[in-house]
């Protein structure tokens, strides 16, 4: 089986959808797929990728559009003898235009496509920069989505927003490909005590590691820690993820603000080798999100045996609770905007995390029955499996679920 995947750019810093898509395709490859990924930017393409071979996929690299990609002849030029030569695709990223020459000329070749939203067709994505959007999805993104063979969701959840706005496109829940090989053998706190600026071990941490943005919400994990102070809390907090200049000096002037700046420890951006270590450093994950799709960073908490706690802007939250590793709140709502932070009322949060830190020793239990439901559940080549079911589902016309 020939497997075409597109993403524009492969660039860490962009989140989730990279790292989804490199595993995927590194996983179908072992799995005996002949696996394609075609992108504009290589930066962080694996580098043994670049001389491939058995079980490795192949890396092509295509000049992007010089100018809105469904007006530009010579990139779907470029990208023809792609989809030629391939027996399905698999696409990522809707709101991007430069997939649209992939989706139109897998219609008129009789080449069919799946399509990845990656959280990108709930309600609260679809509500971000909405005129836009709608224009986007009036114009170009409904012909794209409403040609696929399937929309693939991580999580019921999802598939049941996205067939609000697509009923007739067949839905396949799947998780993503979790890349078990870093979590398999449990690491240890020391390398990111050595490598990192962490607090000392006398009181609890509370871990926040993902992107700094907005719709994710570390402000409202600073907004708890006010509150569990006020309980009488003892605790510290610990933040790493990549950000922008502005974003991180408006958490970390919020910080002072709330009077948190002092048992908060901001580390930027965390080098992926030591990102186990870390998890396990801490005792509790805490991600406050308006909105998060299948996020990685819980199951690697969960692999590393930290348990969390998250809201249900998160589609796999009924998964987590499954787990025995996850507690779950109330999405908080506040109408806070892209640079914007505070605002919510973060009583219920605050409760949780207190409930778990006041008896320390339960964490990890907690976080070891989490672990094993992901050995058991995200086993790679178990979830490649499903993937490549559908895949031939689709080359065989049969878009049933």
């Amino acid at each position: 089986m020939r497997i075409l995947h597109f993403l524009k750019a492969i660039r860490f810093e962009d989140g989730g959808v990279v790292r989804a898509v490199l595993d995927m395709a590194k996983y179908q490859a072992r799995a005996g797929a002949d696996v394609t990924l075609a992108t504009c930017d290589t930066k962080d393409v694996p580098p043994e990728w670049k001389t491939p071979g058995p079980g490795v996929p192949k890396v092509q690299v295509i000049a992007p559009p010089s100018k809105i990609a469904m007006f530009d002849s010579a990139y779907a030029a470029r990208v023809r003898p792609l989809v030629q030569n391939c027996d399905v695709m698999h696409l990522h990223v809707i709101w991007d235009p430069s997939q649209e020459p992939f989706a139109r000329l897998g219609r008129e070749l009789g080449k069919p496509y799946v399509q990845s939203p990656h959280g990108m067709l709930a309600d609260w994505s679809v509500l971000q920069k909405r005129f836009r959007k709608s224009v986007y999805m009036a114009t170009t993104a409904r012909k794209m989505i409403d040609g696929s063979s399937f929309i693939v969701t991580t999580a019921q959840a999802e598939l049941d927003q996205s067939q609000k706005r697509h009923p007739k496109v067949p839905g396949a829940v799947i998780p993503l490909v979790f890349d078990l090989d870093p979590y398999r053998t449990l690491s240890t706190p020391e390398p990111a005590r050595k490598g990192l600026p962490l607090p000392s071990t006398e009181l609890p941490s509370l871990l926040y590691l993902s992107r700094l943005h907005y719709k994710k919400r570390p402000d409202l994990l600073l907004a708890a820690g006010r509150a569990l102070r006020d309980m009488g809390a003892k605790f510290n907090i610990v933040i790493g993820g990549p950000c922008d200049e502005t974003y991180d000096r408006q958490m970390r002037d919020y910080a002072k603000q709330i009077k948190v700046d002092d048992i908060t420890t901001f580390l930027g951006m965390v080098p992926a080798a030591l990102k186990p270590s870390l998890y396990e450093a801490c005792d509790l994950f805490v991600l406050p999100t308006s909105m998060e799709n299948f996020g990685f960073v819980y199951f690697e908490s969960l692999a590393s045996s930290t348990p969390l706690v998250t809201t249900k802007g998160t589609d796999t939250w009924k998964e987590l609770i499954d787990s025995g590793g996850g507690r779950i709140v109330e999405m908080i709502k506040s109408p806070v905007k892209d640079g914007e932070v505070g605002g919510g009322d973060v009583r219920e949060l605050a409760e949780c995390i207190n409930s778990l830190i006041a008896s320390r020793p339960q964490l990890k239990p907690m976080g070891l029955r989490g672990r094993q439901w992901v050995l058991d559940n995200l086993e790679p080549s178990i979830v490649v499996a499903k993937y490549l079911a559908m895949y031939d589902q689709a080359i065989r016309g049969k878009r049933s679920a």
